[in-house]
């Protein structure tokens, strides 16, 4: 390498520092992709407080069948609900899922997906309202594998409680 290249190149290396760094865009959002019951879904990243693999669940007497048991997380018991059974679809009856999705907030849960498909980091007009307008999601994100509807975090956490109460009560009922 001759004395002006290297000159030019440690001059082009130290001006680059000279500069601000270069912040991501702020209208990116990162999504879990994931498959629940044959259908691809996301779920925005924002929404979850973790990820984990491998958990014995252990199933709870007369409960909601939407409710597959608890698994021990974190130093807790953490109730795991089917998402496929919280979205209106048949809960599974085979083996117990492999990827639970910790919800962020409180109170604590997680919902059981059958596959983790990767990361998916899409620009927020990537998301839009679905055409059909009797979609059970509210948005959906397009991606190079085709449309994914995106998971209602909070409505997920609605029909959660929804779901606990209704069964409570028709257990105090009886």
């Amino acid at each position: 390498m001759t004395g002006d290249r290297l000159s030019d190149l440690r001059h082009t290396f130290d001006a680059a520092f000279t500069f601000p760094p270069v912040r991501p865009p702020d209208d990116l959002t990162d999504l879990l992709a994931v498959t629940v019951d044959g259908s691809p879904l996301a779920v925005p990243l924002q929404a979850m407080s973790g990820l984990v693999a491998d958990r014995a669940l252990t199933p709870l007497p007369a409960s909601p069948p939407q409710l597959l048991g608890v698994a021990g997380l974190r130093g807790q018991l953490v109730p795991v609900f089917s998402l496929a059974g919280l979205v209106g679809r048949a809960a599974p009856d085979g083996p117990a899922p492999r990827w639970l999705v910790l919800a962020a907030g409180s109170p604590v849960f997680a919902v059981a997906v059958d596959s983790v498909d990767g990361h998916l980091r899409v620009p927020a007009d990537a998301i839009a309202r679905p055409a059909a307008a009797d979609s059970s999601h509210s948005t959906v994100v397009r991606t190079a594998h085709g449309p994914r509807p995106v998971v209602d975090m909070p409505a997920i956490r609605a029909t959660v409680t929804a779901v606990v109460t209704r069964h409570a009560a028709a257990h105090r009922e009886t």
